[in-house]
This record gives structure tokens, C-alpha cells and sequence, in this order.
């Protein structure tokens, strides 16, 4: 493929310090903020594909995560106890740019102070975005550097932005088991031969295929999600009430994404010192 690629360092005027790195190439578009190496942005002929909730002040995020796009979760899926961040550190952290080229951006992000005071332990997170006419592949190594082993959960919190989420449809479900949140985490089999977001949905799917399609995004359009490293699906959408609860989305937003989030998030990953562990999600136009 011809890569017709810029890469644009943007918000402060172009140098290694600013805050997002932009890539085209072929009618595409891919931006990532270096908060959460958060993907806040992907376009296929000028169309957006991602959400990002109006409600974010990008400008003022002072250690907050970026509610939309394709935020990292990492260590902690969920609730991990007092004063520890939701869905953990990853996303509400700077990740530092290793090098954007070639149709590529990579970010790294190692422990700290900050956050071996959540999670006593030494890593180094590898991510790579990488974009293509219509494509965008995200891919994560986790490697351990602490001379102990330890356990870890880790997921793409990906926001599709749809017409209306009540007309899409989600694949390559049925006859898994799932966890309802909505319901007290009820374990549940699921009957539907296509999924339909049809009321507050909070579901984890567990063990799901390799390929599954969103239909009816952004002009009609399918959307297929490819993943490896990540046998687990949550779909959530928060419809018109649960989203009252949220400040960081607007009242009426809850018709324009749904959350498709590819994670290892039902059982831990254990890794050994000097090990890596590897996710990839793929997002793709059909």
C-alpha cells in the first residue's frame, strides 16, 4: 500500500511535549491522546467512527480519564477497592510517545510511584496504533519487569459511534454465557441470534469468537471487531436514565455509541517475571 502519511504533533504547536499525535493516510484519520494513549479520534472518509462525549474538557484533564474513543484498561477491570482509580491506572495516565512512522504511532507506559501505590508492582506497556484505509489496529504488550509473578486484567474499552443504538445489531453471541450487571451480575445464557441494544445493557460475555460485526454505525455501515488475547466482550450502553448518573456524558448522548470492549476481564492473567502478554483488537469497514 502507498501510505500517504503525516504525522501531526498538535494542541501546543508541534513539538514532542503535546498532547495528541495524529495519523492520515488514504482517506483515514487516527488521533490519540497521550492521556490513557486514549484513541479519541478515527475517520474513514471524514466520517467519524468513534464516540467522545461532548462533556470532556481535554484541555483540563488533571489525572481524569477520557470518557470515549478507545481508552486501555489495565490492571483492574472494575472496582479493585478504596481510592483506586475504576478500571485502573492505564487510562488516566500519560503515557510517553515512543515514535510515530510509517502509518504507526507507539506509546509506553512503565510504574511509577503513582502507581505502585495502586498496584505494587513493575511493568512496562507497549501500545501501538496503527491505521489504515479502513482500519485501525490497536496492539498491547504487557510485560512483566518485577522478579515476582502477578495477575492482571486488561480491556479495550472501545466507544462505536452509531446512528441510533436502538437500530444496530451485535453478532456472534448466542448460546454464550454472560454476567448481567443490570441484574446483579445474573448468569444468563444468551438466546439471541443477533443482539439488539434495546434498554440499559451492562453484559459480560465470556469466552466470545475471534470476529464479531456491528451493523447500522455511522452511515449504515458494518463494523467488524477482530481480537486475540482477549476472549471476553462487555456491552454496555447506558441508555436514557443510567446516563443521568454519569457526569462525563451528556443527557442525551446515549443514542449515539455503543461500548463493544474486547478484554480478558471474566479470569485473571497470570504472567511470570520477564514474561509478555499480548492483545490485539482490530476494527475494520466493511
Amino acid at each position: 500500500m502507498l501510505w500517504l502519511l503525516l504525522v501531526a504533533l498538535a494542541v501546543k504547536g508541534g513539538s514532542a511535549d503535546d498532547d495528541v499525535v495524529t495519523l492520515r493516510t488514504d482517506g483515514a484519520e487516527a488521533s490519540i491522546h497521550r492521556q490513557g494513549a486514549t484513541v479519541i479520534s478515527w475517520k474513514v472518509g471524514s466520517r467519524e467512527r468513534l464516540f467522545l462525549s461532548a462533556a470532556n474538557k481535554l484541555d483540563q484533564l488533571n489525572g481524569t480519564h477520557i470518557m470515549g474513543g478507545v481508552p486501555v484498561v489495565f490492571p483492574k477491570f472494575a472496582d479493585w477497592g478504596p481510592n483506586r482509580p475504576f478500571h485502573g491506572f492505564a487510562r488516566i495516565s500519560r503515557w510517553d510517545l515512543v515514535k510515530a512512522e510509517d502509518g504507526k504511532a507507539v506509546f509506553e507506559l512503565k510504574d511509577s510511584e503513582v502507581t505502585r501505590g495502586y498496584w505494587n508492582h513493575t511493568f512496562r506497556l507497549e501500545y501501538s496504533v496503527t491505521l489504515e484505509s479502513k482500519q485501525l489496529r490497536s496492539d498491547l504488550r504487557i510485560f512483566n519487569t518485577s522478579p515476582t509473578k502477578f495477575n492482571f486484567e486488561v480491556l479495550y474499552h472501545t466507544f462505536i459511534r452509531v446512528q441510533d443504538v436502538r437500530n444496530i445489531t451485535l453478532t456472534g453471541l448466542q448460546g454464550l454465557e454472560y454476567q448481567d450487571k443490570t441484574r446483579d451480575f445474573k448468569e444468563s445464557t444468551e438466546t439471541r441470534d443477533v443482539l439488539k441494544i434495546q434498554d440499559f445493557t451492562d453484559s459480560i460475555y465470556e469466552d466470545t469468537p475471534m470476529v464479531h460485526n456491528i451493523t447500522n454505525t455511522i452511515d449504515g455501515q458494518t463494523l467488524k471487531l477482530t481480537k486475540s488475547g482477549l476472549p471476553d466482550l462487555v456491552v454496555w450502553n447506558p441508555w436514557s436514565e443510567e446516563i443521568k448518573t454519569f457526569s462525563d456524558l451528556q443527557p442525551n448522548e446515549w443514542t449515539d455509541f455503543v461500548c463493544a470492549e474486547a478484554g480478558h476481564v471474566v479470569s485473571q492473567i497470570e504472567l511470570l517475571p520477564g514474561c509478555d502478554y499480548q492483545a490485539t483488537q482490530t476494527l475494520s469497514i466493511l
